[in-house]
């Protein structure tokens, strides 16, 4: 279980629709001279309603219990919305796509 204290910040561009889905722009590492030449240098991933509800809570600057408490709200009958969350947020940091936010 993640501190609920928690607080993340997002170390990826993306760009919100009008609907409010996310698009995560993620740069690729091409190691090699061919790799450069035939990847591009980005990967597109759009997140679905869940995972973009938490990019913006994230963006909102909510803990990790807010964020959690939030959703419960919005996805009263999402199943295994709690380990979906988790896993999500375990997945956003292990990704290099957030972090934990440092205090000044």
């Amino acid at each position: 279980m993640l501190n609920d204290s928690l607080r993340l910040v997002t170390c990826v561009p993306f760009a919100t629709d009008s609907d409010g889905d996310v698009l995560l722009r993620v740069k690729i590492e091409r190691r090699n001279f061919i790799a450069r030449l035939m990847y591009p240098e980005e990967r597109k991933i759009q997140l679905d309603r869940l995972g973009s509800r938490v990019w913006i809570k994230i963006q909102e600057g909510l803990t990790y219990l807010q964020i959690r408490t939030a959703i419960k709200r919005e996805f009263p009958h999402e199943p295994d919305l709690e380990k979906r969350f988790e896993t999500f947020v375990i997945h956003l940091c292990r990704s290099n796509w957030a972090k934990p936010h440092e205090e000044t």
